[in-house]
């Protein structure tokens, strides 16, 4: 008999620190305790097996620490802070299950709750890819408008949104009502149709929001209902539509965060930004014409909305592609349920949080009082960027689809990044379950945010609790955390790399944005094109992105059913998904 390979050094003593844990399990046993596992210290990244430790991953940090000695049998014992993800998926259990506080102490090492929240199954989505693909790529003539929000979005937007005769459009939000507007004369002059396909979620401030924040910039917007129910109304046969098809055994697991509308198919704008007035909001920022100077009610009103990358586009081939893909979404979404379950929807502006149905879990999460009374002010820009508007000549363009194409494209750019990678994304989420795609394209920006020295990295500050969260998972995951910003109201998804490759569109760094929900983005191979964003984005990485210090110990955490906390802490209650990894944010 052939002798028996000998395990690599590294899983020889993750083994032996397996051993460990398993022989001293009761040790660990208490309700704060999530996971217990062997782990090694991180060298630019990596692991390093000359330093190993047990990592003890807890609710709350300092209850727990409290109890376990500082090593077992000389191995260093590291209590660490668990991620409300993590909380969220053993109050779930907790909550579903009806376990008791001995169950709750074992869970950790019985696994007997883990079958209660199971993950979502991605093989019942119904979704099958053009083959061949209709995704080539366009080396030719073409007409480029790129601009940003808050200054430019509705300016550009506007004039593109001509009296013409055929408009196919897909979108995530679309409640603006001055954009609802000018469709409707869009269409409605030439007697011309409209194809519309919209994700049914509900992403409009609720009555009671409305009323404490009426400065709210989605205050005064419409629901997608009523703006549904316009259009058939104003247009009859000649408007198309569908709500998408989302969920189980539908086309796109939780999101159609796609923004693009295709114009007489000769021409289209794509971008990051909804049609929403947080994205496109319906004001002059650019009154002098160059954006240097600024009035600085203007500059100070900008920063309650969102930063935007956005790009119109004549080129009938390019427009041509994503018209085919939005007929097919068109065609293959027909009879999905809108908003309230079925095709007619309902007003989403409702309160709906009371109306929760049983089979819904509500979390609980407590925070001190200073924790969520910190509505940090977005910081004030320095200027404005004025459109840039680059003649017709030869642009080399790659159209990008989710869940066709994206990780086959993008995984390269960032690898193939040598001087220069500025990465700008709502999202940069790191969970347990990932897709392959989605490991390998936060391995390849982990491993550049140490190799190159000009690597940027930015994400958006919107809920702190969660923003620490995601900061402390990039520091565990291994990512060079001095490489890394955060900014409000971040809204753009684009990648700079070495001042020649620009990628713009609205792919949320998730698991789901990049693998298995329907977003849109174009890579493009031309210097003019990139400098213009990256005098964006080096203006916000100066201007309006911050380091973020992370605690060891956060200050909140979700609170398990029936279970007794200090006065002190205020409660946030709402609906958690724990499949929800932010891609529809």
């Amino acid at each position: 008999m052939a002798p028996m390979k000998k395990l690599p050094v590294d899983i020889q003593i993750l083994a032996k620190l397996q051993h460990l844990i398993n022989t001293n399990a009761t040790l660990f046993d208490n309700q704060e305790t999530l996971e217990v596992r062997p782990a090694f210290e991180l060298s630019r990244g990596e692991p390093d097996s000359a330093r190993p430790y047990i990592q003890v991953r807890a609710r709350r940090v300092d209850l727990l620490k409290a109890k376990l000695p500082p090593n077992l049998g000389g191995v260093p014992l590291r209590v660490v802070q668990g991620t409300l993800y993590e909380q969220a998926i053993r109050a779930i259990a907790l909550a579903r299950s009806a376990a008791t506080p001995e169950i709750a102490a074992t869970a950790w090492r019985t696994g007997l709750l883990d079958v209660v929240t199971e993950a979502r199954d991605y093989s019942t989505l119904t979704y099958r890819p053009v083959n061949p693909t209709w995704l080539v790529p366009v080396d030719g003539q073409m007409t480029l408008v790129i601009h940003v929000s808050p200054e430019a979005g509705w300016l550009e937007l506007g004039k593109f949104l001509t009296p013409l005769s055929d408009w196919m459009i897909a979108m995530y939000d679309f409640t603006a009502p001055h954009i609802i507007a000018k469709l409707d004369g869009a269409v409605r002059k030439p007697g011309g149709t409209i194809s519309l396909v919209l994700d049914p979620k509900i992403s409009l401030p609720t009555a009671k929001q409305r009323r404490e924040h009426p400065d709210d910039p989605k205050a005064n917007d419409r629901t997608e209902v009523s703006l549904v129910e316009e259009y058939r109304k104003q247009f009859g046969s000649h408007f198309h539509f569908s709500w998408a098809s989302i969920g189980s055994h539908a086309q796109f697991a939780s999101a159609y965060h796609i923004k693009v509308a295709v114009r007489d198919q000769k021409a289209f704008w794509l971008s990051s930004g909804n049609w929403q007035s947080s994205n496109q909001p319906d004001i002059d920022f650019l009154k002098n014409g160059n954006g240097q100077s600024a009035d600085k009610d203007l500059l100070r009103t900008s920063a309650h909305y969102n930063r935007e990358w956005h790009v119109i586009c004549e080129n009938s081939k390019l427009a041509d592609i994503y018209r085919k893909y939005i007929e097919r979404d068109l065609s293959n979404a027909q009879g999905s349920p809108g908003p309230d379950g079925d095709k007619s929807g309902v007003d989403e502006a409702v309160d709906t949080l009371p109306h929760i149905s049983d089979e819904d879990f509500v979390m609980e999460l407590r925070s001190p009082t200073d924790i969520e009374a910190e509505a940090e002010i977005p910081r004030m820009p320095r200027r404005f960027f004025p459109p840039l508007t680059l003649p017709t000549r030869s642009f080399q363009v790659q159209p990008i689809l989710t869940p066709d194409n994206y990780a086959d494209h993008v995984l390269p750019l960032v690898q193939s990044a040598k001087s220069r990678l500025w990465f700008q994304n709502q999202s940069l989420s790191v969970i347990e379950t990932r897709s392959d795609k989605y490991s390998n394209l936060l391995e390849a920006l982990k491993r550049q945010s140490w190799d190159i020295e000009d690597c940027k990295i930015i994400f958006r500050d919107f809920i702190r609790s969660k923003t620490l969260d995601y900061l402390r998972s990039l520091s565990e995951f291994g990512f060079n955390m001095s490489k890394v910003h955060v900014m409000k109201n971040c809204h753009t998804k684009g990648i700079l790399v070495d001042s020649r490759r620009t990628l713009v569109g609205s792919h949320n760094w998730t698991n789901e944005g990049t693998t298995y929900n329907r977003d849109a983005s174009l890579l493009f191979d031309d210097a003019e094109v990139t400098k213009y964003f990256e005098q964006v984005f080096e203006h916000d990485w100066d201007n309006l992105s911050y380091d973020l210090p992370v605690p060891e110990v956060a200050r909140s955490f979700i609170a398990y059913p029936g279970e007794s906390v200090p006065e002190a802490a205020i409660a946030t209650r709402y609906p958690w998904d724990p499949n929800n990894d932010g891609s529809d944010t």
